[in-house]
């Protein structure tokens, strides 16, 4: 029993470790974009990301002179090009 304990516990920290590179990916795929976020006081907010910040493993979206997670994100428009 103990054996498959250690198996399933090393599978869900290799999950865990893809999911946290997928969040990441996702996050910086968005710098550039506009998008609209809702603050914690349930406000909406539209800006554009400018960058990604990682505080104790959440990444952060940097808009304007805020961070959001990506859990606030409600809409995200494709780059423009100039």
């Amino acid at each position: 029993m103990q054996p498959s304990v250690h198996a399933a516990r090393s599978e869900a920290a290799a999950r865990h470790g893809q999911l946290e590179a997928i969040r990441h990916h996702m996050a910086e795929a968005l710098i550039g974009r506009t998008v609209g976020v809702i603050s914690r006081g349930k406000r909406v907010t539209h800006g554009v990301v400018t960058a990604v910040i990682n505080e104790d493993g959440v990444d952060k979206l940097i808009i304007g002179r805020h961070e959001y997670g990506l859990d606030q994100i409600l809409t995200a428009l494709p780059k423009t090009s100039n």
